[in-house]
């Protein structure tokens, strides 16, 4: 039998120019998570994230928009300007990886696909649930200073007339005027500052929040007081784009209201607080990054979007008072509940610079609800020590708290590009896991006055929270009538 060698070499050969088709066809197949999963860049989490989601957006659109040179019935603008965006990225893809359509491509490297990648996350809307966090922890804050002036401040005035030392926590018993003044006013306010450092998921930003507490509460007997507060809250973040891929701010603005009780024993005491507050957020993000291609205009474009968020907090507190002579030592059980849920909503973007200066732009998101659920449990002790000049009763104290979370997972972001249908492929994008364990530390003093007055004054701190930087500085005034 013959044996055909040039038969078996043709067969070969297009056998082998068959297998790279194939191969060559497989790598256009998703080039965006093609490319940042073959290992030729040490692309992070959110970028690799957003990859599959402009990917996935890309292909949905592929068939009613591709090949398209303007909006149609099948591919309305916004949708159209969804389609462009999500081109222009596969193709920059494409040309990193040598196959596929580069028409529309930035022309940029690696490191600028992955730049361009957080840019079109939208990993920045993790940041209102920080800013709810926080209005909820200056309410909390402005409770536990309150409770501290009730059941010290009362106490050591009647001292401070008496001159005898007090018995326990409020001393109820050894001030026959304490109820004389049942009625309590006061005026809270405070300033926080902070910044976040930046990790793969989440950006970095300063922040910086002023609030104002204004409440008063009604002593019913020696022992039990009712109360409520109102606070307004001012905060603002602004992302710092020398540490990452962002730009922008975030701005909140809300009230609360909170009830709280005291009641005292001879030593040991309890008080419950459950506040509610409604936080307004407005967002900007700034979009800006380059091409490289003379046939593909840079970006720089803006979202802005509003929503809103509901906080629930609950908490509840267990001391038991120390005094020796002038010298106090007050350890205390603090349990905290806070849920916070943030409505959906969605961004408008438009462009601001190049020839496409004031048009509609395709980078707003509509975002879906968020809920985060915080329980807490805080251990400290108090240290404070009774001055007594002719003028009143001065209480400096240090303290420290160890701080536990039992839940705390990280919440997802998801977002889908405005304009397109609820089945349209999402951003998931995760938090950061909360950090379980830290401590806050915190000194200052109170200054009882004659006639009821009191002030007070106190630096808080914090520690050990990963990637975060936490301080209040706050003051207050009250009076009893």
């Amino acid at each position: 039998m013959h044996f055909n060698y040039r038969w078996v070499a043709t067969v070969v050969l297009l056998g082998g120019l068959l297998f790279q088709s194939l191969a060559n066809a497989q790598a256009v197949t998703d080039p965006l998570t093609t490319w940042v999963n073959s290992g030729a860049y040490a692309y992070n989490r959110l970028e690799r994230l957003s990859a599959v989601a402009n990917q996935a957006t890309y292909n949905n659109l592929l068939n009613t928009c591709g090949n398209l040179q303007a909006p149609s019935g099948a591919c309305p603008a916004a949708t159209f300007r969804v389609f462009k965006i999500t081109e222009e990225l596969v193709h920059s893809a494409n040309e990193l990886l040598g196959s596929g359509p580069t028409q529309y491509s930035l022309r940029v490297d690696a490191e600028g696909l992955g730049f361009d990648l957080r840019w079109t996350a939208a990993e920045e809307l993790s940041a209102p649930g920080s800013a709810s966090t926080e209005f909820a922890n200056t309410q909390i804050a402005s409770v536990i200073s309150r409770i501290t002036a009730l059941r010290f401040g009362a106490a050591n005035d009647s001292f401070a007339v008496t001159d005898a030392p007090a018995r326990g926590g409020s001393a109820g018993d050894d001030a026959g005027g304490l109820l004389a003044n049942r009625l309590g006013v006061y005026l809270n306010s405070g300033y926080g500052y902070g910044k976040r450092h930046p990790t793969e998921l989440e950006d970095a930003f300063a922040f910086d929040g002023k609030n104002f507490t204004l409440g008063a509460d009604y002593r019913f007997t020696p022992r039990l007081v009712f109360g409520g507060m109102i606070g307004h809250d001012n905060q603002r973040i602004d992302f710092d784009s020398t540490q990452s891929v962002v730009a922008g701010n975030i701005k909140a603005t809300g009230t609360g209201l909170t009830l709280y009780g005291m009641y005292e024993w001879e030593g040991p005491y309890v008080d419950l607080a459950l506040g509610w507050q409604r936080l307004s957020i407005d967002s900007l993000r700034d979009i800006t990054y380059p091409s490289f291609n003379t046939t593909v205009e840079s970006v720089s474009a803006r979202a802005t979007g509003k929503t809103h968020s509901t906080n629930t907090v609950g908490t509840f507190d267990f001391g038991w008072p120390i005094n020796i002579e002038a010298f106090g030592i007050d350890p205390d059980l603090r349990v905290e509940y806070r849920h916070i849920a943030i409505d959906g909503f969605g961004e408008n973007s438009f462009y601001t610079g190049g020839t496409r200066t004031g048009q509609p732009a395709g980078y707003g998101f509509t975002y879906g609800d968020q809920s985060v659920k915080s329980l807490e449990a805080a251990v400290g002790i108090k240290l404070r020590y009774v001055l007594r000049p002719s003028f009143g009763v001065v209480i400096p104290y240090v303290k420290a708290e160890f701080h536990h979370k039992f839940d705390a997972n990280p919440f997802t972001v998801s977002a889908t590009y405005d304009g397109l249908n609820s089945g349209s492929a999402s951003f998931d994008l995760p938090s950061d896991p909360q950090t379980k364990n830290f401590k806050t530390y915190s000194g200052g003093f109170s200054m009882v006055l004659p006639h009821g007055w009191q002030v007070f004054a106190q630096y808080q701190g914090t520690s050990g929270i990963s990637y975060l930087s936490h301080h209040i500085v706050s003051g207050g005034i009250r009076g009893e009538f």
